[in-house]
Formats: C-alpha cells, sequence, structure tokens
C-alpha cells in the first residue's frame, strides 16, 4: 500500500481568527490547493468531475475560485488524490470557516461587489504596489481626506459617507499588523495639486505621507511626468503579490462604474512592466519625500 499524499497547506489558521476572518482567501487557498492534489496525483479534471458526478467546467470553478466546497466534495476528491485521513480532517475543518462573513460584510450595503474583493485581498497580500494619477491611495489617505473623497460622492448620505470613511481608516490597521505587507506607491506628481477638502486637510494629508514613508514597509516615489516620457495609464492599479500562501499575482483595475481582477500571468506580467517603467521616470525616495515637505510648507 503506497504511502499517503502529504497536505501541504500554508498557515491559514490566522484567517480564522475574528479580527482577521477571511473566507474568501480560504476559498482560494484550499481551491487552489485541491488542483495541485489532483496534478500530483496525476488525475484530469474530467476525473475528477467523474468521482462526483458533475460537469469539468465545476471542478473548474472549485479549484480557482473555491466555488462548490463542501465536506464531502473535499473528502471524495482527497481520498481519490490518496490524501491521509488526518490531512482530511485538517482540510475540513477549515471548510467550516468559509461561510463565516469577514470583517468588512456589515459595509455590505454600501460596497460595490469587487471592493469586498479588493479588501479581502489586500488582507492576504504579502506585497501590494499600487499606482495612482489623481489621489492619494486609500490604505495612506487621513480620515478628513477620506471623507472629502467619499463626500463627493452625490447619492450617498451623510451618515454612509460616515461609515465608507470608518472602513477605509480600519482597511488600513493592516499596515500596522506585525506581518504587514510591503507597500510600495507610486503616485503622479499632480497628485500633490488637487488640494483636497482645502489646504489645511491637505496638509495634514502631505505630512502623514511623510511620517509613513519613514516606516521601513512602506515606499512612496513621485512620478514627475513634465519633461519626462509617462507611458499612458489612466487609471489606478493595484498589484498584489501572495507569496506564502501561493496564490497567483493579482492586479485589480477599478473605474467609476466596474473594476476588474487580472491574474493569468501574461496579463500581471504587462502590468509589472508598466509599473516597472513608471518607477524608472520617478524620483527616488528620499526626493520623494522632500517634494512632500516642499509642498506641505507651502499651503
Amino acid at each position: 500500500m503506497s504511502a499517503a499524499r502529504p497536505l501541504h497547506l500554508p498557515d491559514l489558521e490566522v484567517f480564522s481568527q475574528p479580527d482577521r476572518h477571511n473566507p474568501t482567501v480560504l476559498r482560494l487557498v484550499l481551491g487552489l490547493q485541491l488542483r495541485r492534489l489532483r496534478v500530483a496525483a496525476g488525475r484530469k479534471a474530467e476525473e475528477a468531475a467523474g468521482l462526483l458526478g458533475c460537469h469539468p467546467a465545476t471542478i473548474t470553478r472549485l479549484e480557482k475560485y473555491g466555488q462548490h466546497l463542501s465536506a464531502r466534495t473535499v473528502t471524495v476528491l482527497l481520498r481519490a488524490y490518496g490524501v491521509g485521513e488526518s490531512d482530511i480532517a485538517r482540510f475540513v475543518q477549515l471548510l467550516r470557516d468559509i461561510d463565516k462573513p469577514g470583517w468588512w460584510k456589515r459595509y455590505d450595503d454600501l460596497l460595490p461587489k469587487w471592493l469586498d474583493g479588493l479588501i479581502a485581498l489586500q488582507e492576504a497580500a504579502s506585497t501590494i504596489r499600487t499606482y495612482e494619477v489623481q489621489l492619494v491611495p486609500g490604505l495612506l489617505q487621513t480620515r478628513d481626506y477620506a471623507a472629502w473623497v467619499t463626500g463627493g460622492l452625490p447619492y450617498l448620505s451623510p451618515d454612509e459617507v460616515e461609515r465608507l470613511v470608518q472602513l477605509r481608516m480600519s482597511r488600513q490597521d493592516l499596515l500596522w499588523r506585525s506581518d504587514a505587507p510591503n507597500l510600495w506607491v507610486l503616485m503622479q506628481e499632480q497628485v500633490l495639486e488637487v488640494w483636497g477638502g482645502g489646504p489645511q486637510v491637505m496638509r495634514k494629508q502631505l505630512e502623514h505621507l511623510i511620517e509613513v514613508a519613514d516606516e521601513p514597509h512602506i515606499t512612496l516615489q513621485l512620478t514627475r511626468i513634465r519633461g519626462q516620457y509617462c507611458p499612458p495609464i489612466s487609471n489606478p492599479i493595484t498589484y498584489l503579490r501572495f507569496d506564502q500562501l501561493g496564490l497567483p499575482d493579482t492586479v485589480y483595475l477599478e473605474d467609476l462604474e466596474d473594476a476588474r481582477f487580472l491574474d493569468r500571468r501574461a496579463e500581471c506580467d504587462r502590468y509589472r512592466s508598466m509599473l516597472d517603467t513608471h518607477l524608472n521616470d520617478a524620483v527616488d525616495p528620499d526626493e520623494t519625500v522632500r517634494l512632500l515637505k516642499a509642498k506641505a510648507q507651502s499651503l
């Protein structure tokens, strides 16, 4: 009798803690693990579908998005892939947490569906690279600056604005955890010319950027577009990496009415190359801080 196939799951218990619970990431990691075990066992998706009596497309959705995960499904597949009973029990135990809502779900009545996904992925990322065209990125906004940004949406009531500002402030907590992601921010210099909320609010915002730029896991750089070549990127870009979880790199693109998540290797490589090109046109972090200080003093 052959030995049981080992289960090499990353540390997922942290995502079961009440203040860090992340059902989106649990689903994605467990689905990806099922695919890896299937491939290691030499099974095709059609064979896995036959075991469950479903269409192969269901296996694709299960492995890519963690859809249709259940104790029965997981047990049938893992046994077929040669995984031992104790590891199957651990897998099933993790499944019990995927239907519990993440902490941000209490804002669901105000959030577009795609923002729910971004919050979940940022919570689990090891590196966040973000490019901004007009605004300070949400993870580094002060409360007053965030209120100015959110208050500009005419369909929101004052109470809804306040709740969204509170959500934005809560999202920033991830930057101050012991396992905080590395945050790299590239902003076009025109961000400094948009006086969000007036000179006083903008000055406080700039002072906050200067302060956080001193943190070893946060890097800020400005792209000075005047007189230099600057690739034509008109919308913000967020690039996410998940080194410990093994998830694929993901690019998040958002406009006023919709957003997209890209995780195909070729797509991510293209956007990473675009970000690297902008980085070559950016001033270094020390010069960025000097420019931020000069702008703050002028307000």
